[in-house]
């Protein structure tokens, strides 16, 4: 992948950012979001109350899921210069963890699509999309331990990233790993809406973003001026260039 293409691939992230978050607040009105105690008929409701919203913004959610895709991508190519064999694992766990991204959007989809469906299938997508979103942390975990793997072998003079990095995404991994409880509690600080499955989780994901775009950034500049330049056309004695 050329300097260019890396750069471009890397702002797919923050694009992913901001299109799947307008989705899922000011359109699909998902944040904060909706407790796991409601009753059937209130989720039902709610859906009922921001139909069109909810279709816009699950919309605008699915459609952005695919561009981790191409940040994924970047990481991959970067810790390739490393290890092959973690680099690979990183973008295996990476690309699964655009599932998590995808389907719950659709499932709030369908739970909006038709106005008589039964409350108990509205609150049963609603249920299964949260739980997924929420729950589905298996893969951001591996491809933290990944990427921190392949940082700690790298024991070249000049590392393609900084020791700490490893670091911050083991701290990051283990941040998200209460995600995984929500399919034990109703209510509480582990619930699907809690303090530290989705806010921990949330605040946890964006500060990885943005560390990990700014490392990523440093890195492809670094690998772009350690290439040779071009070898240009032999030149003769008289000082021309040869044909």
């Amino acid at each position: 992948m050329n300097p260019g293409t890396q750069r471009l691939c890397l702002w797919s992230m923050p694009l992913f950012a901001v299109l799947f978050g307008a989705g899922l607040w000011p359109l699909a009105g998902f944040l904060p979001p909706p407790s796991p105690r409601l009753g059937l008929g209130e989720v039902a409701a709610l859906f009922d109350a921001n139909r069109t919203g909810i279709r816009l913004g699950t919309l605008l959610m699915w459609l952005a899921a695919p561009l981790t895709c191409a940040w994924v991508s970047v990481i991959f190519i970067q810790l390739r210069r490393i290890d092959t064999s973690l680099a690979t694992l990183q973008l295996a766990a990476g690309v699964l963890g655009v599932l998590p991204a995808m389907l719950p959007p659709m499932l709030w989809a369908v739970a909006a699509l038709r106005a008589d469906s039964s409350a108990e299938s509205v609150a049963l997508l609603n249920d299964v999309a949260w739980v997924m979103l929420v729950g589905t942390v298996g893969p951001a975990v591996l491809q933290g331990v990944a990427i921190a793997a392949a940082i700690f072998a790298d024991r070249t003079p000049e590392p393609v990233f900084p020791r700490w990095l490893g670091y911050f995404n083991l701290w990051i991994a283990v941040l998200l790993t209460p995600g995984a409880l929500v399919v034990f509690f109703l209510t509480g600080p582990f619930a699907w809406n809690g303090v530290f499955t989705f806010w921990l989780g949330l605040a946890a994901l964006l500060i990885w973003l943005a560390v990990m775009f700014v490392m990523l950034r440093a890195a492809a500049r670094d690998e772009e001026r350690a290439e040779p330049a071009p070898a240009g056309p032999p030149v003769s004695l008289t000082g021309t260039p040869r044909s």
